[in-house]
């Protein structure tokens, strides 16, 4: 009897571990896909932007929480040192009403030619959470 209490009491402490491994992989992986999210709705954000000022529109300094798909995005347009160019900051949020659940962002530089064809750009991504 003390043998089977005994083989009860590992197999309980084995379970035990392996739950907790369980959650501590789930709840990584989960965060993982709303990083994910976020970083597709600033891409959203920064493709706007990139539209905007293509079309002309250099008067475009961007715009706060615009609803995109299960999130919103923010974005901030700041000129850049020289012609044509543009500092692009978008950031993606997740949101359960009025609390984020997890946000991210890239940080873009761009130069346009006057034609509004990309000469350059150089991303960077915006780790939040």
């Amino acid at each position: 009897m003390i043998l089977v209490l005994g083989f009860l009491m590992v197999m309980m402490a084995g379970s035990a571990v392996f739950f907790a491994v369980l959650h501590r992989t789930m709840t990584h992986a989960h965060r993982e896909e709303q990083r994910a999210v976020c970083i597709d709705l600033a891409e959203g954000g920064f493709e706007k932007a990139l539209a905007e000022l293509r079309a002309g529109n250099g008067a475009y300094s961007g715009e706060e929480h615009a609803p995109l798909g299960a999130g919103t995005f923010s974005v901030a347009v700041q000129p850049g040192p020289g012609q044509g160019a543009y500092r692009v900051t978008a950031t993606g949020f997740l949101r359960d009403g009025a609390v984020v659940l997890a946000k991210a962002g890239v940080a873009v530089e761009v130069v346009l030619a006057p034609d509004g064809a990309v000469r350059s750009i150089q991303w960077t991504e915006v780790r939040s959470r």
